[in-house]
C-alpha cells in the first residue's frame, strides 16, 4: 500500500513539474510605437500566432492618429467607412501628446497584416505599417 501512495505522489508531481515547463502558449510581446505626421515607428512588428501583445502607443504628432490591425489579405491605400468591416484591432483616436497602452491577442494565422492610421489622409500620406505572424 505504501508503495502505491510513493507511486501516486510521484506521478502526481512529475504531472505538475511538466505542467510548469514550457507549453505555456507563446511569448508576450511589449513594443512602445511612436506615431507621427504620417509614420509609425517603428513600422513593424513580429509577433507569434496568438501572443499577447502589449504596445504603448505615443502621439509624438501635432495632430490625433489611430492604430488599426486589418484583417490578414486587406490592404488599404485609402480609407472608406466600408473597411471598417475589416479591422482585426482598432486603438480610437490618440490626441497629440497623449499616450496609451494596449493589449490585444495577435492573429493565430501567419502571416503579414496591415497596420494603419484611419484618420482621413493620413494612411494616403503613408501612415502604414505591418504586424508580421510568424510561423511557430
Amino acid at each position: 500500500m505504501r508503495k502505491t501512495i510513493m507511486t501516486f505522489i510521484l506521478v502526481i508531481f512529475s504531472l505538475l513539474v511538466l505542467a510548469g515547463c514550457g507549453g505555456g502558449g507563446p511569448e508576450p510581446v511589449e513594443a512602445t510605437i511612436a506615431l507621427t505626421e504620417f509614420a509609425f515607428s517603428p513600422d513593424g512588428i513580429q509577433v507569434a500566432p496568438g501572443a499577447e501583445v502589449t504596445l504603448t502607443l505615443e502621439n509624438d504628432g501635432a495632430l490625433e492618429h489611430n492604430f488599426i490591425v486589418m484583417n490578414q489579405g486587406v490592404n488599404l491605400t485609402d480609407w472608406t467607412d466600408a473597411d471598417q468591416a475589416n479591422i482585426y484591432f482598432e486603438q480610437l483616436a490618440l490626441p497629440a501628446g497623449q499616450n496609451t497602452a494596449v493589449t490585444f491577442t495577435a492573429p493565430s494565422e501567419p502571416g503579414a497584416y496591415q497596420i494603419l492610421c484611419s484618420i482621413p489622409s493620413h494612411l494616403t500620406q503613408g501612415m502604414q505599417g505591418t504586424l508580421t505572424v510568424t510561423a511557430p
